[in-house]
């Protein structure tokens, strides 16, 4: 039977006052935080999809299209509460039932589905973030020993459970990642394996499967992109062994959700995947940023005037990506969010990374700068889309940006395929799902400006 997931985005903002008006403030993922905001968009839905996954599921977006919320959303649902001796409280004194139930969020309306799954699973969240900064391998494993950190102080409260130790993983050896001092001096072996304890220890304490959420999975990725560096294979050969220990511990884990920019086979990740890619021909791409309806909705929370003039500004600027084979066209949430929260003025909100002269760079390649030009004048460029990089295409795009020259229609190709991730293109209109290429077109007038600024004149 094939399965179907219908992926719902959350998207989670806060809105606070300054100078007596209502700005977004996107550093918080917290649903306590931000449920009763103007902001809050109800995807709930989603809760009740993962389950009916596949058993490893990556999901794709550009940035600022709501991975990370989704991922601390399904946290707060799925994931047991406990005290602070590891006790499991009782699922309605809770808060996350009381945030869920008492808002009467949309998985209320599935009220077995919502008795039978919330607080039902020992959650572990890691979260790659940090791995951004990777310059060297000891800079690798000193921002792993960061994550260790974060990802083991969720569940100290394992230390209170006497039965759990062995000779092999004690509670001494535990200790070590939590402490500050002893986790800066973490091991190479035992940041490889640090993962794989914590999941049998919560998988003995609860005596039930975990479900595992890795957050940003490719962050190192887009660094390691844009440098020279001699260790770029230690480091991505060494977080492909964490994660094969992560994602493969098929006897304590039961799900796996992962976030990233870029679609990633087994030779980067460490795991055969099912890829919910970026505008993919799939249910799960209706919900990712946000879609017209809820742009409109948002428009008049937020007491917009001139609701029509907003709404098609918002949808030049920000809006144009065409899921394929479906009558539906996203929006960049943080964009938008952006504009109706914190500034009346449209204008470019896409972060820009710390390699900005590297990638106008490469931009500006004859083979490419070509194409590029082509797009900005409105004519299309064929894509493949559904393609999934492998350690080979990543180390031939980083011959690209560092070395300045072409050598390969591949790696042209590969570029494009690297702007279409980070969500400079889009499909064009009515364009059908394809194994293969398919024809891109610049989605709105704020990438259309951010990459004209890119090209020399």
């Amino acid at each position: 039977m094939k399965c179907t997931f219908n992926f719902f985005f959350l998207v989670i903002f806060i809105i606070t006052a300054v100078n007596s008006q209502s700005v977004c403030n996107l550093e918080s993922s917290d649903l306590a935080d931000i449920v009763n905001t103007p902001c809050f968009i109800d995807k709930t839905l989603l809760l009740k999809e993962v389950l009916e996954s596949p058993r490893v599921v990556l999901l794709t977006s550009p940035r600022r299209f709501g991975k990370s919320t989704n991922l601390s959303m399904i946290k707060r649902f799925f994931e047991v509460t406990v005290d602070d001796k590891g006790k499991e409280k009782k699922v309605n004194d809770t808060l996350n039932y009381n945030l869920f139930q008492r808002n009467n969020l949309k998985i209320c309306g599935y009220p077995k589905f919502f008795s039978d799954q919330l607080g039902q699973y020992p959650v572990v969240l890691v979260d790659y973030k940090p791995l951004e900064k990777v310059t060297t391998f000891e800079s690798m494993l000193e921002q792993f020993r960061h994550v260790l950190l974060h990802t083991f102080e969720e569940h100290i409260y394992l230390i209170e459970n006497p039965k759990l130790w062995t000779d092999d993983f004690n509670k001494e050896q535990f200790l070590r990642f939590i402490h500050p001092t002893h986790n800066r001096h973490l091991k190479t072996a035992e940041i490889k394996t640090g993962l794989k304890h914590l999941l049998n220890l919560l998988f003995k304490h609860f005596k039930r499967k975990v479900m595992v959420l890795l957050d940003a999975c490719d962050s190192y990725i887009e660094t390691l992109l844009f440098q020279n560096n001699p260790d770029t294979e230690i480091i991505m050969a060494f977080v492909k062994s964490v994660n094969d220990v992560l994602l493969n511990a098929q006897e304590y884990v039961s799900k796996v959700v992962i976030s990233g920019m870029l679609r990633v086979d087994h030779t980067v990740i460490g795991s055969a995947s099912d890829n919910f890619s970026f505008l993919g021909d799939h249910s799960s791409s209706n919900y990712c940023g946000f879609n017209a309806i809820e742009v409109k909705s948002l428009i008049k929370r937020l007491k917009k005037s001139n609701y029509s003039e907003e709404y098609n500004k918002i949808t030049e600027y920000h809006g144009g990506y065409r899921v394929m084979n479906r009558d539906i066209s996203l929006y960049s949430t943080g964009s938008v969010l952006n504009y109706l929260c914190r500034d009346t003025k449209v204008s470019s909100f896409r972060r820009k990374n710390g390699y900005l002269n590297i990638f106008k760079y490469a931009l500006n390649l004859s083979e490419i700068s070509q194409i590029i030009q082509s797009l900005l004048a409105g004519k299309t460029v064929c894509v493949n889309v559904s393609k999934s990089f492998t350690t080979d295409n990543i180390a031939t795009l980083n011959e690209l940006m560092i070395s300045g020259k072409v050598k390969s229609k591949e790696a042209v190709d590969l570029f494009l395929v690297y702007l279409y991730y980070l969500g400079y293109l889009s499909p064009e209109k009515d364009t059908v799902s394809a194994k293969g290429s398919v024809p891109v077109t610049v989605p709105n007038k704020e990438v259309h400006l951010e990459l004209n600024s890119m090209l020399r004149k």
